[in-house]
């Protein structure tokens, strides 16, 4: 090792961080910073390196403005796990390891990173494949989305103790979920909790801390968001999933009203007459049918995001 440390260290700062990093994974980077206060000195610029000789990689970060090492650490991906999962998108490999580190990760901000890294994958699949290569995209995409339900499957059980059962709920995946703003992984977790006990204190908990799970403030996906969560969880049967999809959609609708990130959503008429059915047929049957199925705060709730989407839209219509 100290042989490795002194060949390194006798090699120009230049030829190793434009000829030798940009050639080895995150994991190689992250450690080879160690090797001497030269290195680790001017890490910033090696990790910048590396990620300028990816094109994707250096385009997703600058767009979405994170600093990706930092994400990664505060994830439940490793070094080696990213470097293992980006390399089987890009060039076909076999290594299907489906394996995170959940323990002390069950932080709301390390979720969030480890699903937007999940999204990031997925994203850059139509980048790293031509599109005439249709049966390796959906083969890499499902790798991609099982990594995906594996990691919520361990995630719930890790922040659920005494939990002994676990359904994504999860229908079409086949359709892009990483537009998704909103963490699908507490969508998962609370509608588990809530098909097991309605009057779960965790799940009002979470209720309560719903703006932590929107991923995506930057105006992108709007529109798409709300129908991806809906097409994703159709189908299911159980009409709690139903009544707890169509207030997640709600209730994020009127989050964007609040952050006044709504225009997209006000120029598309049909969007605004399909979402006014939705919200008919969802307040009727709820105040007839099923407002028995949930625990009283949160009958309220829903009733308040009913009241509250009407009136956004009713308040932007005047002022048109």
């Amino acid at each position: 090792m100290k042989t490795t440390k002194i060949m390194l260290y006798n090699i120009p700062f230049e030829v190793i961080a434009f000829k030798i990093f940009p050639r080895v994974g995150i994991e190689s980077i992250v450690n080879l910073t160690k090797i001497s206060k030269e290195f680790h000195k001017n890490k910033q610029n090696l990790y910048s390196y590396v990620q300028f000789n990816d094109y994707f990689l250096n385009q997703y970060v600058k767009f979405h403005k994170f600093n990706l090492i930092r994400m990664i650490t505060e994830s439940s991906i490793s070094y080696k796990h990213f470097d293992e999962i980006y390399d089987n998108i890009k060039y076909n490999l076999r290594n299907k390891r489906e394996t995170f580190q959940i323990s002390n990760n069950t932080e709301q901000y390390k979720i969030n990173n480890t699903f937007m890294l999940l999204q990031m994958f997925k994203c850059s699949i139509d980048y790293k494949m031509c599109r005439c290569a249709v049966s390796r995209k959906k083969e890499t995409s499902r790798y991609v989305t099982n990594l995906m339900k594996s990691y919520f499957t361990s995630m719930y059980f890790e922040r659920n103790n005494g939990m002994h059962f676990y359904t994504s709920f999860l229908q079409d995946i086949e359709i892009n979920w990483e537009r998704s703003n909103i963490n699908l992984y507490n969508i998962c977790e609370n509608l588990n909790l809530m098909c097991a006990d309605k009057d779960s204190i965790t799940l009002k908990h979470n209720m309560q801390t719903f703006d932590d799970t929107i991923i995506n403030n930057n105006g992108l996906n709007i529109i798409s968001t709300p129908l991806i969560i809906k097409k994703l969880f159709k189908d299911s049967n159980v009409m709690k999933v139903e009544i707890f999809i169509n207030y997640i959609v709600f209730r994020y609708l009127n989050f964007v009203f609040h952050m006044k990130l709504h225009k997209n959503i006000m120029t598309n008429k049909n969007f605004i007459n399909s979402s006014l059915n939705t919200l008919r047929d969802y307040e009727y049957g709820f105040k007839q049918y099923y407002n028995h199925l949930v625990a009283p705060y949160f009958k309220e709730n829903i009733l308040n995001e009913i009241s509250c989407y009407k009136h956004n839209i009713e308040i932007d219509e005047q002022n048109v």
